[in-house]
């Protein structure tokens, strides 16, 4: 009877050992998503900039390859420098508006 009991207390032990990292990750999961309100207006904001600048860099890319015509890149890439310029006047809105950025 006793030996059941060890046998049983040893399983638990090991159950809640193999456990214990799973939940903790579970845990700091949760306290990772505390994002306020500014943190996701920020992420955008950084996320609409790498965006336009990317889009921009496939523009001159597709037109270094042959595959845009000149009147085609000059109007595109006009319309994508004006999203770039708008992402980064946004940021620097918020920058001056006293929400520090990390980029």
């Amino acid at each position: 009877m006793l030996t059941l009991v060890l046998a049983g207390l040893l399983g638990f032990i090991c159950v809640v050992v193999v456990a214990w990292p799973l939940l903790r990750i579970r845990d700091s999961i949760k306290s990772s998503d505390r994002f306020g309100k500014s943190d996701y207006q920020k992420l955008r904001l950084l996320e609409e900039r790498d965006r336009a600048l990317v889009s921009l860099k496939e523009l001159d890319i597709d037109y270094g390859e042959g595959k845009i015509t000149d009147e085609d890149y000059q109007v595109l890439r006009n319309v994508m420098r004006g999203e770039v310029a708008d992402a980064l006047k946004a940021i620097d809105i918020a920058k001056k508006s006293g929400d520090p950025f990390d980029n």
